[in-house]
């Protein structure tokens, strides 16, 4: 047991300021609160907050260090995978995707871990296709449709399943009426000047319509691709 939730004032308003967004707040009152009570048994859930503070903020080498520090005093449980997770999206926002599948797999395997599965294993398989695990990323993917059919993790997994294997492409649109797609192709094409196609992909026996702006064998060269066509005010992902 940890013990009563602590009455500490600046514990209580960097967990209201956590809540509400505002990181830069909430960052002060915990290191304060970290400070004041380092024998605290919440320590470390401040310790992982100040993680998810820098993560918000876009400082993501400072969220590193202090996730590491958090998952480096031995947290368990519910914690130790949110710690996991968390040290997961770092890598993931760092473009760091071997380490971050690594992470996930950890966070998986903790036990009393009740984050959401679906969501990790979506996460999960995304790194490791673009870490050069493509098999593997495919499993995860399967894994997850099997055991959450109904989530829209899954959904989105059946569309990369369906990808030629070892192949990125730059997507700019998904529709589910095709009038609809080829209005958007047109207008792409015609008025921004972007050289797209549109792909039919048959689902569960439904057609889907998606605009592409390239295909390509290696996750980096899709994405410069993606960050050209940003480049012009467009909205595009890379898939997976």
């Amino acid at each position: 047991m940890r013990g009563p939730y602590p009455n500490d004032i600046n514990f209580k308003e960097a967990e209201k300021d956590f809540l509400l967004g505002n990181y830069q707040s909430a960052l002060g009152r915990y290191e304060s609160f970290i400070k004041d009570y380092p024998r605290s048994p919440y320590r470390i859930d401040a310790q992982y907050r100040l993680g998810l503070c820098y993560l918000g903020l876009g400082q993501y080498d400072q969220a590193r260090e202090a996730l590491s520090k958090a998952l480096g005093e031995s947290p368990s449980g519910l914690l130790k995978a949110q710690v996991l997770s968390g040290l997961a999206r770092v890598c993931l926002f760092k473009k760091e995707y071997g380490s971050a599948a690594a992470y996930y797999k950890k966070a998986l395997s903790v036990q009393g871990n009740e984050l959401p599965q679906d969501e990790i294993l979506f996460n999960l398989s995304t790194a490791l296709m673009r870490s050069g695990q493509w098999q593997e990323g495919c499993d995860y993917f399967k894994q997850l449709i099997k055991q959450y059919p109904d989530s829209h993790f899954a959904e989105a997994a059946k569309e990369r399943l369906y990808l030629p294997p070892h192949t990125f492409v730059v997507q700019l649109g998904r529709y589910e009426n095709k009038e609809n797609a080829q209005h958007e192709l047109s207008e792409l094409q015609n008025d921004k000047g972007i050289d797209a196609l549109l792909k039919t992909i048959l689902i569960d026996g439904e057609e889907f319509y998606f605009i592409w702006a390239g295909c390509f064998s290696s996750w980096l060269e899709a994405f410069k691709k993606a960050e050209e066509i940003q480049a012009k005010g467009i909205d595009t992902i890379v898939v997976p």
